[in-house]
């Protein structure tokens, strides 16, 4: 009796074991969801003012990690399309990153978010809002036009980077090549963004003529280009070009017209058209800052600008929205009023092709 006895009651316990252990694994899956994570990136490989060459801001890989509850982690997952597909994770509290990379594996952006993952969650969505990284910057400053530099004078170029990120400017000061009327400006560690460049000609502490610009910094690239200062009379058109960043890029022109008479006209009437705006930006969200050479010539924020110059001119509008990186500029120079005959086609501001 006593044998049969402890036979059953071994089985009884044997019993609870299993009852208690498949309770367990339905408590488990009863905390386990699926949801769907949308990562979403800045179209960063259209037309830039002064950016990297190739293929540097098109985006190939978006990566994605998270930790959760319990020590749960995902790891370098993958995709091309930056929409993820998780099963079975641990409902709680998440912190997600995600990286948007280019074919070399550059990072061009990232972003992360926290949230509480319960079984009634479906997508979460991750906007990738920051920059990471530094890159170099390389300029040819070139002065074009009737530049004299007596044996006695000197010249030398000042340089003002303006971050849209941190909303602060820095300067420096190069010498100018007497022989090629030209200067070089290299900069490391610049933080990944967009930045408002001015370049302003110096001979003996006297401002001769200035210019700005737009230049777009990647982590681990090397940013280069030309910059150009207007001296004296020259009528050739410059290239438009409109740079952005973490927003789509913003692409337009500068058209002219004529205000008055045909032939007695006594300005010129300049409007900035965009051409195509970013998702999430009306025309009502840019706003306009309007230069001849490297000079204000307007107060406030308006699309359109009147001028009339007197001699040969180069007008910049800087255009730029609250979302970062999206600042740009576009060019176009114009005839003088007192110097230049009357002409029946127009100056034309025109617009960059995107890079391949």
């Amino acid at each position: 009796m006593k044998r049969t006895g402890l036979m059953t009651f071994a089985v009884i316990c044997a019993l609870l074991c299993c009852f208690m252990a498949a309770g367990c694994k339905d408590g488990i899956k009863k905390n386990l969801t699926g949801i769907t994570v949308d990562v979403s990136a800045p179209a960063l490989q259209d037309a830039k003012t002064i950016a990297p060459e190739g293929r540097k801001l098109e985006i190939s890989t978006y990566t994605l990690n998270g930790t959760g509850p319990d020590d749960s982690r995902l790891d370098s997952l993958e995709s091309n399309t930056g929409k993820f597909t998780l099963s079975n994770i641990q409902c709680g509290l998440w912190t997600f990153e995600s990286v948007a990379l280019n074919s070399e594996g550059i990072h061009l952006a990232k972003g992360s978010k926290s949230q509480d993952i319960q079984k009634s969650t479906k997508t979460t969505s991750i906007v990738m809002n920051e920059l990471p990284g530094t890159g170099r910057l390389e300029l040819s400053i070139e002065v074009q036009g009737d530049f004299y530099l007596p044996p006695n004078s000197e010249a030398q170029v000042i340089i003002e980077l303006f971050d849209q990120r941190t909303e602060s400017r820095t300067v420096y000061s190069r010498p100018v090549n007497r022989t090629t009327v030209s200067s070089a400006f290299t900069r490391e560690a610049i933080h990944a963004g967009s930045y408002e460049i001015s370049v302003s000609l110096y001979r003996d502490n006297q401002i001769i003529t200035s210019a700005v610009d737009a230049v777009r910094i990647v982590g681990s690239s090397i940013t280069s280009g030309n910059i150009s200062l207007l001296v004296g009379n020259t009528t050739e058109v410059t290239d438009a070009k409109v740079e952005s960043d973490v927003s789509a890029p913003i692409q337009g022109i500068i058209k002219v017209r004529r205000k008055g008479a045909e032939r007695e006209f006594k300005s010129y009437l300049l409007t900035f058209k965009s051409a195509r705006l970013p998702e999430g930006v009306t025309e009502e969200d840019l706003s306009f800052r309007w230069y001849c050479g490297g000079v204000p010539v307007i107060n406030g924020n308006c699309s359109t600008c009147e001028v009339s110059p007197e001699i040969d001119s180069q007008y910049t509008v800087i255009v730029t929205t609250s979302k970062l990186g999206s600042t740009g500029s576009s060019t176009v120079n114009l005839k003088g009023l007192d110097n230049s005959d009357y002409q029946d086609e127009l100056p034309k501001s025109v617009e960059t092709p995107s890079r391949p």
